[in-house]
């Protein structure tokens, strides 16, 4: 008879603005309170807001996200303009551009501090893939909305256009995700790793989208 070993370290690794990172964090102020051992891994600039609580702290992106939102020409425009299309590229676009320290973080933390489940947030798709599929550590998706067809209401705080025209935009962003993820496999497989894009294709990844 197999026992399943019990749960107790757990790492949330999540990407964004600080608005993104702090639901996160609530979330890991919970589990230790539970009683977990919890590690939260997003970017250096919210380690202060995790300290403050007593939140151990893993550095994988190590930029200043609002920094970016307010120099990068590309953002701006799509804030200007409500190019909802364009401002996912630019988060994809970052994390394009710092790929490869960002891939080697997130496997020195992986091997270090190898959590018994890894919770999934925000902007943090390929390495929930990573994960599961080639570290296979169990991981667990959270998300601050959900990808759901509403034709009066669009997720996320975007506009609700007519006749549900918002939900397209949103699968077109998504499907704009998944040409990044062959950057961060090119950098895995130059530090011995695997594909992930071997394994998990555009259509799945999109289906599984869907269901968050």
């Amino acid at each position: 008879m197999t026992t399943t070993p019990p749960l107790k370290n757990i790492s949330i690794i999540c990407h964004g603005s600080r608005g993104d990172f702090q639901p996160y964090l609530a979330v890991a102020i919970e589990l230790q309170s539970r009683g977990y051992n919890v590690r939260i891994l997003s970017c250096a600039i919210y380690r202060p807001f995790a300290d403050e609580f007593g939140i151990p702290f893993g550095t994988i992106w190590d930029l200043d996200f609002k920094k970016s939102m307010v120099e990068d020409e590309d953002v701006l425009e799509a804030f200007a303009t409500g190019d909802v299309k364009k401002a996912a590229g630019f988060v994809a676009r970052l994390d394009v551009e710092n790929a490869p320290r960002v891939c080697k973080a997130f496997l020195e933390e992986m091997k270090e501090n190898r959590p018994d489940l890894l919770v999934a947030g925000i902007f943090s798709d390929y390495f929930e893939a990573y994960a599961g599929i080639v570290l296979g550590i169990p991981t667990f998706r959270v998300r601050l909305g959900a990808i759901v067809f509403n034709p009066v209401r669009a997720p996320f705080g975007f506009p609700t256009l007519p006749n549900g025209g918002h939900f397209g935009i949103l699968m077109q962003m998504m499907e704009g995700f998944y040409p990044s993820f062959a950057v961060f496999d090119d950098t895995m497989q130059s530090l011995g790793g695997m594909r992930v894009t071997d394994v998990l294709s555009k259509e799945v990844f999109l289906t599984e989208a869907e269901k968050t």
